[in-house]
């Protein structure tokens, strides 16, 4: 995966809206569903593009300038290579691991949606109003001519005559079966420094608070499984499972994010 393939990858994973200039806006969106019951279900997780930047959302340059310690011009520079490479001859942009950009649309890839637990939102259609209404006007009145007769010629005795009571059938809806989820697994070996898949549970400036949050294990595998790396700008990051195998990687970040819900994945 191309550096700055990997800038906007890890970037989404983090949850934070990422700016292209000259593309427009990548952001991870939250839609909210409900059963059929009415009941709401957990919100389904994508990825939204727009064509102008978003609040708070970060520009690819900046973090260009940030992670490669040039400045502007030269990240711009960095920038406009990259994307003379991932414009296809169609015209739109592919960026590996992210998706494909089109002229009015973004198609995210598959690794990009298990890494934020999410799933491509679905294309809404919207149905065309029936303007057939006068129908059921029409209906309606006849129904009510046919009472009107009935009561006006019908014999008083045919009228009055006794009518027994129909027999209700309770329907009883059959009983739903809770769909049993087993608990994701996540390692609890040390840490693997060269692995693809690392997922991290903290960033920071200060040694000492990487250690205290090592020593705290806040996540549960014992303090003998993290693994302290060097980060950008001199930080530290604080992993608790690295690993090739992106299933794995995934499970580990649900589980972790239980107890520190700014657990991602960093992508190497």
């Amino acid at each position: 995966m191309n550096a700055i393939d990997n800038l906007v990858f890890n970037t989404l994973v983090k949850q934070e809206a990422v700016y292209l200039p000259g593309i427009g806006c990548l952001k991870v969106v939250c839609q909210k569903s409900e059963h059929g019951s009415g009941k709401v279900a957990p919100p389904r997780v994508s990825v939204a593009f727009t064509k102008s930047a978003v609040k708070n959302s970060v520009s690819i340059v900046d973090l260009i300038a940030q992670g490669d310690g040039v400045d502007t011009q030269g990240a711009q520079t960095l920038y406009g290579e990259w994307l003379s490479t991932a414009r296809r001859s169609d015209g739109k942009i592919a960026i590996e691991g992210v998706g494909v950009i089109g002229p009015k649309n973004f198609i995210p890839d598959n690794e990009l949606l298990t890494a934020i637990g999410g799933e491509e939102l679905p294309v809404v259609t919207v149905k065309k109003r029936c303007r057939c209404g006068w129908i059921w006007w029409i209906v309606a009145a006849l129904i009510v001519a046919a009472a009107v007769v009935y009561y006006l010629f019908c014999p008083v005795s045919c009228r009055n005559k006794a009518v027994e009571p129909a027999v209700v059938v309770e329907i009883v809806e059959p009983a739903v079966e809770p769909e049993i989820v087993e608990p994701a697994t996540a390692p609890t070996v040390a840490p693997d420094a060269n692995a693809r898949y690392n997922v991290a549970v903290g960033v920071f400036e200060y040694p000492e608070n990487a250690r205290r949050l090592v020593a705290a294990d806040p996540v549960g595998i014992g303090s003998e499984n993290y693994l302290i790396a060097p980060f950008r700008y001199g930080w530290e990051i604080v992993i608790a499972c690295a690993t090739n195998d992106k299933k794995e990687a995934v499970a580990a970040l649900r589980k972790f994010r239980s107890a520190i819900p700014d657990t991602w994945i960093y992508y190497r």
